[in-house]
């Protein structure tokens, strides 16, 4: 470097400095001191439950971060206020609203005496213990906009690369001028950017003067201790303010939520908080200990309605006409070539399977298999397509109703998004379940409806479908005709209840307020058939009427609720509530869980009070997007099934829910699993004693997740192992008679006459080894004897890996329908199902397949080979393929350790590897087998405390 870089380089770090360090003295507020330096918290006044006293055992103190996963109601506050008397070091604590900050600083009654003197709720005087909102870094809108600051410095910092910093603010200014929608859609990448990549100069120049003078109090406060609580909140701008409190600090940082984070947060959430989860509280756990309420998963299912299905067919229609148009285009026979004999199926294997069932008939392919097609010519043939084609494609797709850009295909008004999620018939479906739950329950009934949004979603045309999920319409519509159960709409901007009860209503609110010595006045203004509570004064907003209204609903002045998710979601809480309907459009993320925990609160009054969680699907032939959702949504919550099995997955709400995705377009059979399913349903609904029964509160249990795989098997199977005398035989007979026909003829004996017997033993042989070869074939192994030995396999190749130990129990059992079921109990059970269920399913895309054949150990005796071929293939045991599991697969020493079991408990088969020329051959034509070519159909489920649930049951034969 030279002479006069080197001076511009220290000029530039030193004005990097300077920046930083009036950065966090900007706020102008001396150094605070807090209130006591010495840890004020004392052993509690409390005994630990069971699994609170795991978690304190089993994390590590001197971790620099930890993240505790617990459900509502198992007292992670005490958990995080325990953690933190262990350290001693002064701490903060972030909560997502006041009401949880509030809750904070009252358990730290069971820590010391002088709640007040320990903690504080205000910056300007900071305690021991500081308890604030996440809101106090930033308001929404605040941090919008600091957001876009740090994206802007971070694009700066990359044209510093061959500009000086004068120059590159320069060029964002023209560019921003010139080209405002470039810059828009640069600086969303920078955003994008800022999840992943920490920059402190960066995000330090970004930051609120309220966050930086939050930060320098702390630091002057010797904050050694960051608590996180509902820590998934921490995503975008308050994600990226954590990380920088906690370099500034150089503090410990605890994680506290409900939620385990799914895949696509899982990144950011173990980037602030370790790479793992170090402890998780299973729900179960906390019902068994009898601290949550005991509660079942239930389905309704329903189909549009008249009006919704002409929308439908209408959408079909146009969808059928712009498929039929794809088709008819000149580059379709070389796309639908391009597809079937190319390698799509290694890339797109959905893709391929609708180009397959296609097969030149337009009738062959469902709804949502012809927007496949429609997508994939088009990511096909658009880079080919001439201007002029294009534009042809573009006004055909506009007028069904599509748009087609950046690789994506989108309807302006899609069935799933308008009609199936939407659906009045969800509305009528939900006054069903209400009517049945309020004969059950009686006075007792306390229920929440809860839907998307008020109205509508701001700035969107209202279409068909919409506004019936609004909580406004799904309110008018129980206010009529569930006048008994007196509904109340709490959003964000409504407050209305039924008219009966508008002018007690009023007098109730305006009590509660004035005990509570908030400034509330309210009125109301009668309409047709319900009334609007109109309120004033400085304390009237929605979260004061929402505290107000829930301690009356508590009390029975209604028995309904219905509002939003904005509302009704996370934070808030009744412990009367017993029967949640969602009618919102949520399948996956923190929300699912969130909302289904709002039912899990004991209620003091009601010792056995059981909790029902309601899902209303619309469903229609040949359309299985909403099932998706639902199966995506249960497949992040626990729920107990009618044999007491504690499970993860669509399988606790009801094992048939698949009859109706096997069903496709044929509405009879479609509309008939439908029934049986909802009849089904409401025999669950109207028993919870049962429930209550199945949970078995109070009995031991490990706490433990087991993923286990059930089997059902299509087709029989002779392992070559068990055939391996068999074989020995007619290897060793072979053998042992040409040496003697050798011999013969070498010390001068008759050649025709021993070749004539030689001829006539053969004969003999081969008649009698068919014979056995044929009984031994109609006579195939037991379902569990094959399973057992594919399980051995999967068993012993992960203990030679290491993936699992001897400490692991294998447990194999016969379920009440047939099925075969394999679990690992222990160590390595989530590798081991997962390898189970490639084996015994069809593979989709595997490295490398099995080709299986009972006769292939006579492959080189090419005339017995066919024979005995042509037998196993006579008496239906035909030949068999397997994936290899991905995991066995991943490496040659891998592949060796498996083959080698496979061939001492299997035996026989022949390894393929797909990527070559023949395995391509053999993986495309497997596409076009049925279900039923393969030998099993297998699924996996996620089990809790797999040991307990399986111990006696009734329906359940534990064989190994």
């Amino acid at each position: 470097m030279e002479p006069e870089e080197r001076v511009v380089a220290r000029r530039m770090m030193a004005k990097a400095l300077r920046q930083s360090g009036r950065a966090l003295t900007s706020n102008k507020t001396p150094p605070l001191q807090i209130r006591c330096m010495e840890c004020p918290l004392r052993e509690p006044k409390l005994e630990f439950r069971k699994y609170q006293k795991d978690v304190l055992e089993k994390i590590s103190l001197q971790d620099m971060e930890m993240l505790i996963v617990a459900p509502p109601g198992s007292g992670k506050t005490i958990i995080g206020l325990e953690i933190m008397r262990r350290i001693g070091a002064p701490a903060i604590v972030f909560s997502p609203t006041t009401v949880i900050a509030r809750q904070w600083k009252e358990k730290l009654s069971f820590f010391c005496d002088r709640p007040d003197e320990a903690a504080s709720l205000e910056s300007e005087d900071p305690a021991f213990i500081s308890i604030f909102t996440y809101q106090r870094i930033s308001t929404r809108a605040q941090a919008t906009d600091a957001m876009a600051r740090m994206a802007r410095e971070m694009w700066s910092k990359e044209l510093q690369k061959t500009l000086s910093p004068e120059d590159a603010e320069k060029e964002l200014s023209r560019i921003e001028k010139k080209n405002a929608r470039f810059y828009e859609k640069r600086l969303a990448t920078f955003i994008s950017k800022l999840r992943n990549e920490y920059d402190r100069s960066v995000i330090e120049k970004g930051l609120h003067r309220n966050a930086l003078a939050l930060i320098g109090r702390m630091k002057d406060a010797g904050v050694k201790v960051i608590i996180l609580d509902e820590c998934h909140h921490l995503l975008d701008y308050w994600g990226l303010v954590i990380k920088y409190l906690k370099d500034v600090l150089g503090a410990q940082v605890i994680g506290l939520t409900a939620t385990y984070p799914i895949a696509e947060e899982r990144d950011i959430f173990f980037e602030l908080l370790g790479q793992h989860v170090d402890y998780e509280v299973s729900v179960p756990a906390v019902v068994k200990e009898g601290y949550l309420a005991p509660y079942r998963e239930l389905a309704l299912f329903v189909t549009p309605t008249n009006d919704e299905i002409r929308f439908i067919k209408s959408e079909i229609d146009r969808v059928e006409t712009a498929f039929s148009s794809i088709a008819a285009h000149s580059m379709f026979a070389d796309f639908f070539k391009w597809a079937t004999d190319g390698e799509l199926f290694k890339e797109d294997y959905p893709l391929y399977q609708a180009v397959v069932s296609f097969g030149g008939r337009l009738e062959n392919v469902n709804h949502d298999g012809k927007l496949l097609l429609i997508k994939g010519f088009l990511d096909y043939a658009y880079p080919l397509m001439g201007e002029d084609e294009r534009n042809a494609a573009f006004h055909m797709l506009r007028a069904c109703g599509m748009a087609y850009s950046n690789r994506a295909l989108r309807m302006a008004s899609t069935v799933e998004k308008y009609i199936l999620s939407y659906s009045d018939a969800r509305v009528k479906g939900a006054l069903d379940i209400l009517r049945r739950e309020s004969s059950s329950e009686k006075e007792n009934l306390r229920a929440l409806v809860m839907a998307d949004f008020d109205m509508h979603v701001p700035g969107r045309k209202l279409r068909p479908g919409k506004e019936m999920g609004s909580a406004t319409y799904i309110f008018m519509r129980m206010a009529r005709e569930l006048d008994e159960l007196n509904p109340v709409l709490v959003t964000g901007t409504k407050l209305y209840c039924d008219d009966d009860i508008a002018e007690r209503l009023c007098a109730e609110i305006e009590r509660l307020a004035k005990g509570r010595k908030l400034d509330v006045r309210v009125s109301h203004r009668p309409m047709d058939g319900f009334a609007i509570i109109e309120g004033s004064g400085k304390d009237w907003k929605p979260s004061t009427y929402t505290l107000l209204v829930t301690e009356l609903f508590s009390a029975g002045m209604t028995r309904l609720l219905i509002g939003t998710k904005g509302i009704f979601g996370e934070g808030w809480d009744s412990l009367k509530l017993n029967t949640l309907i969602d009618l919102t459009a949520i399948s996956f993320g923190t929300s699912v869980q969130q909302i289904k925990g709002r039912t899990l609160r004991l209620d003091p009054e009601d010792q056995a009070k059981v909790s029902h969680n309601w899902d209303v699907v619309c469903v229609y032939p040949g359309m299985g997007t909403q099932l998706s959702k639902l199966r995506r949504k249960h497949g992040l919550v626990y729920g107990i099934d009618d044999e007491g099995n504690i499970t993860k997955g669509l399988h606790h709400v009801d094992k048939n829910v698949t009859e109706l995705e096997f069903c496709g377009v044929d509405e009879r059979p479609f509309y008939a699993a439908l029934g049986r399913i909802n009849e089904r349903m409401a025999g669950r609904a109207n028993d919870r004693a049962k429930t209550h029964s199945l949970w078995g509160v109070g009995t031991i249990y490990d706490d433990q997740e087991t993923m286990a795989v059930s089997a059902k098997m299509n087709r029989k199977i002779v392992p070559v192992q068990t055939l391996g005398w068999f074989y020995g035989a007619i290897f060793l007979t072979l053998t042992s008679s040409l040496i003697m026909f050798g011999l013969y003829g070498i010390f001068g004996g008759d050649a025709l006459c021993c070749l004539g017997s030689l001829i006539l033993w053969l004969a003999f042989f081969a008649s009698v080894s068919c014979a056995s070869y044929v009984y031994l074939l109609r006579n195939p192994m037991p379902d569990e004897k094959v399973v057992a030995g594919i399980a051995k396999t999967v068993f012993n190749t992960l203990k030679r890996l290491g993936a699992t130990d001897d400490s692991a129990t294998f447990k194999l059992s016969i379920l009440d329908d047939g099925k075969v079921e394999a679990a690992l109990y222990g160590k390595g059970s989530r590798e081991f199902a997962q390898a189970m269920e490639e084996l015994l399913s069809r593979p989709i895309n595997p490295r490398y397949i099995i080709l299986y054949d009972v006769a292939r150990p006579l492959h080189l005796l090419f005339g017995l080979y066919g024979a005995f071929s042509y037998f196993a293939e006579r008496v239906g045991v035909k030949k068999q393929f397997f994936a290899v599991p991905s995991l066995f697969a991943a490496n040659k020493k891998n592949m060796e350790i498996f083959a080698s079991e496979w061939e001492m408990h299997i035996g026989g088969g022949k390894f393929v590897y797909t990527r070559s020329e023949e395995g391509a051959k053999l993986l495309q034509n497997l596409v076009h087998a049925s279900v039923t070519d393969w030998l099993a159909d297998a699924s996996a489920r996620l089990y809790w405390d797999y040991v307990d649930s399986v111990r006696n049951r009734k329906g359940r034969n534990v064989i190994w």
